[in-house]
């Protein structure tokens, strides 16, 4: 609950968000995911200061278990580098979801994926 309250404060918002379960930096280290238990993900852009609440990800049941997030990062030899573009994420559905970076909005979803919750992902970093 303290990063959840220190990123609130820090961004001028009131500290009741709901307990973070899990917390990921991004590759690049200017964001971090907080997978909280009101089922949503919250991107934190920290670089900054204060810290800012950049987007908020839903769509997922995160209220009774620790259903970790992460980064899908792909390598873009275009702009020569890494491209952070998509959070990924499981629920206690069993389903695991991908949102898009940029827009906020679901971009895959699979429903029973497993018998029970997913609670951690680790996506592929060669695959879309």
């Amino acid at each position: 609950e303290c990063l959840s309250t220190i990123f609130a404060e820090r961004a001028g918002l009131s500290a009741q968000h709901a307990p973070v379960s899990h917390t990921a930096y991004s590759p690049n280290g200017e964001y971090v995911l907080a997978s909280t238990h009101d089922s949503t993900i919250r991107l934190w852009h920290v670089a900054g200061n204060p810290c800012r609440l950049a987007r908020e990800f839903t769509g997922r049941r995160s209220e009774r278990y620790c259903c970790t997030a992460a980064f899908h990062v792909r390598c873009d030899r275009r702009r020569g580098g890494l491209e952070t573009h998509a959070v990924v994420a499981g629920d206690e559905a069993g389903a695991i979801r991908v949102w898009d970076m940029q827009s906020g909005a679901v971009a895959h979803e699979i429903v029973g994926a497993h018998d029970g919750a997913v609670l951690g992902v680790d996506p592929h970093p060669k695959r879309d």
